[in-house]
């Protein structure tokens, strides 16, 4: 067995971890380091293996978020945009999730790093797969006034 296989179940368990969001975020960081070293296609049933993890990793955004932690919301952001740098097509099967909530951050009242980690996680996967952000509904009408919107505050 590899060793990637091996570690899906550890994976799984620990980005559900209940009441360790610090435990959840440095699994997502795990993930993160995973997806950069299997980008080949000779990797291909890993990566659908780590990409069945990405709704949880989402969650575990998601989470920082609500709880108001920014440093593991930026820690979050950061894994997903080094994602995007990497292999931004990893992405593609929860794209819509992902940018949903990289938009709703983009314009919030957050953090102004946590509000430019949203806007660059846009930027990045748009640049990286332009095809899929045009098929996005209102990818560029929502990311032009975030972008604005951030330019102003400057």
């Amino acid at each position: 067995m590899c060793l990637l296989e091996s570690l899906q179940p550890v994976l799984g368990g620990a980005l559900c971890a209940p009441n360790a969001l610090a435990v959840r975020v440095a699994c997502l960081n795990a993930v993160e380091s995973m997806v950069e070293h299997v980008t080949d296609k000779e990797h291909r049933a890993h990566q659908q293996a780590l990409q069945a993890h990405l709704p949880t990793c989402l969650a575990v955004l998601q989470e920082a978020l609500a709880s108001g932690n920014m440093t593991h919301a930026k820690e979050c952001f950061t894994s997903f945009i080094a994602i995007a740098e990497v292999d931004a097509s990893f992405l593609r099967p929860h794209v819509d999730s992902m940018l949903s909530v990289a938009f709703g951050v983009a314009g919030a009242d957050l953090d102004e790093n946590v509000r430019h980690l949203g806007l660059e996680l846009m930027i990045t996967f748009a640049e990286a797969k332009p095809g899929i952000a045009r098929k996005v509904p209102n990818f560029v009408e929502t990311l032009v006034p975030a972008m604005c919107a951030m330019i102003e505050d400057i």
